[in-house]
């Protein structure tokens, strides 16, 4: 049995490692076109190495040896060409690669082709020299094939070089790992295969295509670390391979009938599981990718979110400030006008600019609650917290309150408990604004002769003081009371007693309440049966 040589044996390895990655870049980017081509280099590097195999081994009196020899050149031909394409594509595909330029560069490459099919235009004959090399004498043609052979590299690399010295960040790394790689491949290409056979020497004729091996494996591994590829799908695709191969090997070594059949079955089960295995990480990443991407949008469209809530606040807030300056002086006015102060005006204006003094007061309330609203989504709002009493606190406001509930045939009390002080650390001032939206609110919601309750209690278990309004009003469901708090949500029944409610007063209070470290809620038994408003804040000791 004939002993295979150690380069015969180097160009079936750079067979194997120039298909296996071929193959493994293809099935995962076929849809992008540099996969593409990056396959096509190293299929036809493999091509190469195979021919120049069969080179290596066939009898120098075979008939096919010259169609060996020309199947040599030709495939050669190939490696530059789609190295030229690949430089279109990599890192991004460019819009000038259209069809009609694609055709205008694989011209020069398929006429050199025909041209060494020509009996002895570049090729002349093929003998054997002492030594056991195979020499082939070349033609004259034989400069124009390595002129094309040269220039396709230089143009290539010409175009990465550009693209180097234009990028930064891993699409660089990419590039330089893709121009290390090929170099080596180029340069002893070049040198072993292209200009020592033109000086007559042959000796190291098998190292070009084995040298191929460094140029599949730097962009092989350029694009998948740096994520043009997952790692975990390739490992998973050569693991797979590699388990395949070496029980597609253990079918030849059988010794009987049974053998082929028990391993070939083998075989069969091995490869299915293969497929199902590497199916399933390919399901994993495409569910992780797609998983990372929604996220990725999720989180932009929440920037943008944020950028178009920052907007709308900043908005809200120069709109109030210039809203509030004409309205000062038509509530001004309209009350020195009410006052008498231009002369006394008949009970008709009287009743009219009466009418522009309250819907202007109303408006200016509206106009302060969005600016609140702004001022807190800004975090521009300023507590000034103080040691505040909150029976007097109470006391005093349901007694500016009466006089109203008075007016509208409505009964307002307050009790408290006779627990010792009521002394919370609070904003005065922000306190009063919340416990006056909830009286306000207990007030407008209850019919004529129902009563409103404000109580005052304190927990010496938990140190806290609880401030309820009951009313016994129009009441709320479960639904309405779970969004309350909410900015612009109003219960559904609201609008047939008090239409002119905007919905964020007790979005405000909530909000001011977070501020003080406190809590505001609702209870109600139903619709119909009334409502009790709690706020409730740390005592202090």
């Amino acid at each position: 049995m004939p002993i295979i040589s150690f380069s015969s044996i180097s160009l079936l390895a750079a067979v194997a490692v120039d298909l296996v990655l071929g193959f493994i870049i293809y099935a995962n980017a076929k849809a992008k076109r540099n996969g593409f081509f990056f396959s096509s280099i190293s299929f036809s590097v493999a091509l190469w190495a195979l021919v120049r195999f069969f080179f290596e081994t066939i009898s120098v009196q075979s008939v096919y040896l010259r169609i060996v020899t020309e199947s040599l050149y030709v495939v050669a031909c190939l490696i530059p060409l789609f190295f030229v394409f690949f430089t279109y594509t990599f890192p991004e595909e460019e819009a000038v690669l259209d069809y009609r330029n694609s055709l205008l560069i694989s011209l020069p490459a398929l006429l050199i082709m025909f041209l060494v099919m020509m009996d002895g235009f570049i090729i002349r004959e093929i003998n054997q020299s002492l030594s056991g090399y195979k020499i082939i004498t070349f033609g004259e043609g034989y400069l124009s094939y390595g002129a094309y052979i040269v220039f396709y590299f230089l143009w290539g690399y010409v175009r990465l070089i550009r693209k180097y010295f234009k990028n930064d960040g891993i699409i660089k790394v990419q590039i330089a790992y893709v121009l290390v790689g090929t170099l080596i491949t180029t340069v002893s290409g070049l040198s072993v295969n292209l200009i020592a056979p033109a000086l007559g020497s042959f000796r190291f004729f098998w190292l070009g295509p084995v040298t191929s091996i460094a140029m599949s494996l730097t962009i092989a591994y350029a694009i998948v670390r740096h994520h043009l590829l997952d790692i975990k799908i390739v490992a998973t695709e050569i693991f797979a391979l590699l388990i395949v191969s070496v029980f597609f090997g253990e079918v030849f070594l059988s010794q009987s009938g049974k053998e082929i059949a028990i391993r070939i079955a083998l075989l069969g089960m091995v490869t299915f599981f293969s497929f199902l295995l590497v199916k399933g990480v390919l399901k994993d990443v495409e569910s992780r990718e797609y998983a990372e991407k929604l996220a990725k949008e999720l989180e932009l469209a929440n920037e943008h979110l944020r950028v178009l809530d920052k907007q709308k606040s900043e908005f809200v807030s120069i709109a109030s400030h210039q809203l509030r300056t004409p309205l000062t002086a038509i509530i001004g006015y309209s009350s020195m006008l009410l006052e008498g102060s231009y002369g006394k005006l008949s009970d008709k204006a009287a009743e009219v600019v009466d009418k522009v003094y309250e819907s202007s007061r109303r408006l200016a309330g509206t106009i302060d609650d969005f600016l609140t609203i702004s001022h807190i989504e800004q975090g521009k709002m300023v507590y000034t917290f103080s040691t505040v009493e909150m029976r007097g606190l109470l006391s005093g406001m349901v007694e500016e309150f009466s006089t109203r509930a008075k007016n509208e045939k409505k009964e307002l009390r307050f009790t408290d408990d006779g627990n010792g002080n009521y002394n919370v650390t609070a904003d005065d001032n922000k306190i009063r604004q919340v416990l006056s939206n909830l009286i306000d609110n207990a007030i407008k919601y209850s019919k004529e002769g129902q009563s409103v309750e404000v109580s005052l209690t304190k927990d010496f278990m938990t140190n806290k003081t609880r401030i309820s309004i009951h009313d016994s009003g129009i009441g709320m469901s479960p639904e309405t009371i779970s969004n309350l708090f909410q900015k612009f949500n109003r219960a559904k029944d609201v609008q047939k007693t008090y239409a002119d409610g905007n919905g964020i007063g007790l979005y405000i209070a909530q909000e001011m309440m977070k501020s003080h470290h406190g809590k505001i809620w609702a209870e109600s038994e139903g619709e119909g049966k009334g409502a009790t408003f709690f706020v409730e804040l740390m005592s202090e000791e």
